[in-house]
């Protein structure tokens, strides 16, 4: 290894690098250093000793806020990195040690459940075999009923998400498209303007689900003209009552592409309105959540959405 790198790696820390982070992250040095318990000039200085090993200003004061410059912000990409793999590594030691076992409770909505949650489960419980899992599935009322009444652990659900007092992690993303009979005059499009199928017959999820939430809010005031032959409670339902002839109706991107894959219905995305969402687990704020509740947490940060696509056949890991 040639000096210079010698002297680099050497200088670093993570508790530079952590600093470093924080101070970044709050835009302040003061708010930097109370959330570490650390003086100002302490952080100040660890700033100055990073700097001067980087070899490079890495802050600089924008509208009253300190952000990282064009090198800054490879440091603290890497930083938050490294910080991350650190924390995996001692979490492992700790499962390895500890053995960790214990009880979880999810509520998952629909979405999750439908789509994601059976591969997310295979491969946590390939890492944590001593850890029981139940879940209990529902719409996103019932989850905000269930997290708010303290029956459950942790929350899987669409993200908006009403309630305050929580702490929410994003995950992943998902989005919503229309979807048809192929025999349907759509079943040959791939995309549509809302106002060609504003006058079709619609079949759609019950109140309080995610799914129709999220079309409540995109579509404003066009929503209550929808013409609304049925509300259903699964995508299984929805999906048999666009084969009867009911309507059309929206699913979650990977359900919709599922049934398409089988030539049994055809899915349409909508080009002028954005029926994307945000994945999430969701905690309760000021609660000692168990060491297996953060272990299901940690799994379901580190897998990320991108590891549920990796087919049918495949477990997720976490990547390493």
């Amino acid at each position: 290894m040639p000096s210079e790198e010698r002297a680099f790696t050497a200088t670093l820390s993570l508790s530079l690098l952590q600093t470093y982070v924080r101070v970044v992250e709050t835009g302040n040095i003061s708010a930097a250093a109370r959330s570490l318990y650390l003086a100002q000039s302490a952080v100040s200085a660890q700033l100055a000793q990073l700097s001067r090993a980087v070899g490079a200003q890495l802050l600089e004061r924008v509208h009253g806020r300190w952000e990282s410059t064009a090198i800054g912000s490879i440091v603290y990409e890497r930083a938050r990195q490294m910080l991350q793999t650190a924390e995996m590594m001692r979490r492992d030691i700790d499962d390895a040690a500890e053995a960790v076992s214990g009880h979880i409770v999810i509520a998952s909505t629909r979405t999750v459940t439908d789509t994601v949650l059976p591969k997310l489960l295979a491969g946590f419980y390939h890492r944590h075999p001593d850890i029981r899992v139940e879940v209990i599935a529902g719409n996103r009322s019932d989850a905000e009923r269930r997290l708010a009444a303290d029956d459950v652990d942790i929350a899987l659900v669409a993200l908006p998400f009403g309630r305050k007092g929580l702490e929410i992690h994003p995950f992943g993303r998902d989005r919503l498209l229309l979807v048809v009979p192929r025999e349907h005059p759509l079943g040959e499009r791939t995309h549509v303007l809302f106002e060609e199928i504003a006058s079709e017959r619609f079949v759609i999820f019950e109140e309080g689900a995610g799914t129709r939430s999220l079309l409540e809010e995109r579509l404003g005031t066009r929503f209550s003209e929808l013409d609304i032959r049925l509300a259903l409670n699964s995508n299984d339902a929805l999906v048999e009552s666009v084969l009867a002839g009911l309507g059309v109706t929206f699913l979650p991107e990977r359900v919709a592409r599922r049934w398409e894959s089988l030539s049994v219905l055809h899915a349409v995305e909508l080009e002028d309105l954005d029926l994307t969402r945000t994945l999430a687990a969701v905690l309760r704020e000021g609660v000692l959540h168990s060491q297996a509740t953060q272990r299901f947490l940690d799994f379901v940060m580190m897998a990320g959405i991108e590891e549920f696509d990796r087919g049918a056949s495949g477990s997720i890991a976490p990547k390493s």
